[in-house]
């Protein structure tokens, strides 16, 4: 291709996909004052937007001795909710379009044992569960870019099944219907789709090569094959070569993706393409340049910030920072810490915008 692809024969094929999923309005919630009620939590309702995150809480009656459960807090780390308490694990949050609900796995009804399952969290904060695949699939990376469209990674959990065999999953929010998105690829993880331009990333070994070779970021979209847009590793089995690019997630304009990736300097840094240069193979961006290990990102809904989890001061914690384009003559911001507290955060999610 001349340039990465073209804008509008993309957008207008996956439009299609998407609108046949179904169209949907948002719940409302409830405004009291002062206050705005949002999931079950209360919150002063000058909040603009929320952030929905995962914490690691010790349990020595769970599998790994620590119990994921979800929590939402405000864009500064103040008003800290936890949303679930459950034995099975929660983790993966995403908004809805409106910010109002959130998509999560959880294992909960395997005891915390078994795979992991498509949730959603309703406007009072109410749990339904809307898959069931009884051991044979585990759920991972749950996203929520349209009203009516689920997306996540589907591993395969047969016995004797393919180390590497999973699928791009779709689900409609009230568990009515599903489908499976093919890639191409061997094993897609992360899949996010844009809101806007339609576009759908996720994460695969290249094609043809096995579990071990790396992981690099791709492009799809209905009726065409899948594309390739990063190129850090070798495409070698040699362990020393293996570059790991996951955790992709798109801006407000649905060209920019920011992403994690081992390849700068060997531990895990967040990087950032564009899909809006005239580049066929966009040049990837570093957007952080730290010792510790940098993960998870997260676009908040204006594509002016983002959100991502670091071990820079000891456990896992999370951290926002403004985005100034690193092609630029101006500084990097410092990055602004969140939360501080003695167990692990993962997996942030930057809600929309609320508009009262």
């Amino acid at each position: 291709m001349g340039r990465l692809v073209s804008i509008l024969i993309i957008t207008s094929a996956l439009a299609l996909f998407m609108a046949s999923c179904g169209g949907g309005s948002n719940p409302v919630t409830s405004l009291d004052g002062d206050v705005i009620h949002i999931l079950g939590a209360t919150f002063p309702s000058v909040i603009t937007s929320l952030i929905a995150f995962s914490r690691d809480i010790p349990d020595d009656q769970n599998v790994y001795g620590v119990n994921s459960e979800i929590f939402i807090m405000d864009p500064n780390g103040l008003y800290v909710h936890q949303l679930t308490f459950d034995p099975g694990d929660d983790d993966y949050p995403a908004f809805s379009p409106g910010g109002f609900m959130l998509a999560f796995t959880s294992n909960r009804t395997t005891g915390g044992y078994g795979n992991h399952e498509i949730f959603r969290l309703g406007p009072l904060g109410n749990a339904y569960q809307l898959t069931d695949d009884a051991w044979e699939f585990n759920a991972t990376h749950t996203m929520w870019p349209l009203p009516n469209v689920i997306t996540a990674a589907r591993q395969n959990m047969l016995i004797m099944a393919p180390f590497d065999v999973g699928q791009m999953y779709a689900v409609n929010p009230t568990g009515t219907w599903e489908t499976w998105v093919p890639t191409g690829a061997t094993m897609p993880y992360d899949p996010t789709a844009s809101g806007v331009s339609r576009f759908i990333t996720f994460c695969a070994r290249p094609m043809g090569t096995t579990y071990c070779d790396d992981i690099e970021l791709y492009l799809k979209m209905p009726g065409m094959d899948s594309y390739r847009l990063t190129y850090f590793g070798n495409d070698s089995p040699d362990p020393m070569d293996m570059i790991y690019t996951t955790n992709p997630d798109f801006d407000s304009t649905g060209t920019k993706i920011i992403f994690q990736t081992t390849y700068w300097d060997g531990n895990t840094e967040i990087g950032m393409v564009d899909l809006s240069t005239a580049d066929a193979i966009p040049i990837p961006l570093r957007l952080t340049n730290d010792s510790a290990e940098d993960l998870e990102p997260a676009w908040d809904s204006t594509g002016q910030w983002f959100v991502w989890v670091s071990n820079r001061d000891g456990n896992y914690e999370i951290y926002k920072q403004k985005y100034v384009d690193p092609n630029s003559d101006q500084p990097q911001p410092e990055p602004v810490r969140l939360t501080f507290t003695s167990e692990d955060e993962h997996n942030p999610e930057w809600g929309p915008t609320y508009k009262w």
